[in-house]
């Protein structure tokens, strides 16, 4: 599909948010609020409405077959590389690595790791922010064969019925721990993505209602969340609260991407760029900051620097080594390994597509990328 650049920047506060959540103290005024959860939820929102829209666009193209195989490859592509490699390093040096690994290992080689965290009832250091991945992929399992074989007059209904089982399973699960890791409780969030998705294939016309729409509900999940994260009144399942925060600026985004609001933000090189190495900066920043900042620089820089350095900012300084390590990883990652297996995308190519996109500045035909062009957004 065509590249919206702004969605790289949600991409990077997404992952900016996860980050910070993870990194910094608990009783640090960054945890005031849980970042991290409405992080992973942006991005499973932006999963459901990129996933979708390019399975609807190639609907009517091809047999559900060939779209199917296309879109598996061009997934596995994206996402197999780097996780299994990082796979392979975690086996390598598990003696460095703070998880139960040899129990561990099954279910994130096979993306269930989800699975193996519901189980214990609790998290496994460094790899516990994989359980995200898994759900993502348990989501690709499922998700392509019912948009391309559900007759197009019930694609809403799916989609919705989607919606409502996210919402119901979290309200029903709401006393388990960690419910919110199994994949039928992300149901809401990918499908309101979807929602999306389907009003830009078919409804177009009353795409820039749909956005005022999400303006509405955006501000109710910000009430919803508020209320239930300090008041214990869970008007909202968490998710679903945090799912249409999420929805407000990924509409904006694709029906306001010419002329957009604060364009120093949205249209920010430095975001962008955040955005497009994001799945390495989510994929190794607990391996940073638990395996190679602890043993690998801070025995070994730490005791070069100044007592007070090491002493009363350690904090600091063990944030701005993990930031340096992570931008230099995921940089090393995207462009020695990410883009050369993004390049081969070119051999499962869709069927070409043009369709207006409604909600622009100035209506345009907006052709698929060429193939020398590697499309991230996808």
């Amino acid at each position: 599909m065509q590249y919206i650049r702004q969605l790289d920047t949600i991409r990077a506060i997404a992952v900016l948010l996860v980050i910070i959540h993870h990194w910094f103290p608990k009783d640090s005024v960054f945890q005031i609020y849980p970042t991290g959860p409405l992080g992973v939820d942006v991005f499973f929102v932006l999963s459901g409405f990129l996933i979708t829209a390019i399975l609807l666009r190639q609907k009517s193209k091809a047999h559900t077959g060939t779209i199917a195989i296309n879109f598996y490859w061009r997934r596995a592509l994206r996402i197999f590389p780097i996780y299994y490699g990082a796979l392979l390093l975690l086996a390598i040096f598990h003696q460095q690595v703070n998880s139960d690994l040899k129990t561990a290992f099954p279910y994130l080689v096979s993306y269930t790791s989800n699975f193996y965290f519901f189980d214990r009832g609790t998290w496994d250091g460094a790899i516990s922010h994989l359980w995200s991945l898994a759900v993502e992929e348990q989501f690709y399992l499922l998700w392509p064969w019912v948009m391309l074989l559900a007759p197009q007059r019930w694609l809403l209904h799916c989609i919705v019925a989607f919606i409502a089982v996210g919402m119901c399973t979290q309200y029903l699960l709401l006393d388990v721990p960690l419910h919110s890791i199994l994949p039928f409780t992300a149901f809401d969030a990918f499908g309101l993505g979807a929602l999306l998705a389907w009003v830009v294939q078919y409804k177009p016309q009353h795409l820039q209602l749909f956005y005022k729409a999400t303006v509405v509900a955006g501000v109710a999940g910000i009430v919803g969340a508020l209320c239930n994260l300090y008041l214990s009144l869970p008007l909202l399942p968490l998710r679903t609260a945090h799912s249409l925060m999420a929805l407000w600026p990924i509409t904006y985004a694709v029906t306001r991407r010419e002329k957009v609001w604060a364009a120093f933000i949205w249209n920010n090189k430095t975001l962008i760029y955040l955005g497009k190495i994001s799945y390495g900066l989510y994929l190794y920043h607990l391996l940073v900051s638990q395996v190679v900042q602890p043993q690998l620089v801070q025995p070994y820089l730490h005791p070069l620097l100044p007592d007070w350095l090491t002493g009363q900012y350690l904090g600091l300084l063990s944030i701005a080594e993990n930031t340096v390590l992570l931008l230099l990883v995921a940089t090393a990652s995207y462009y020695l390994v990410e883009l050369k297996f993004l390049k081969l995308k070119r051999h499962f190519d869709y069927a070409p597509a043009q369709r207006l996109i409604p909600g622009a500045a100035e209506p345009s035909m907006v052709p698929v990328a060429p193939k020398a062009q590697i499309n991230t957004s996808e």
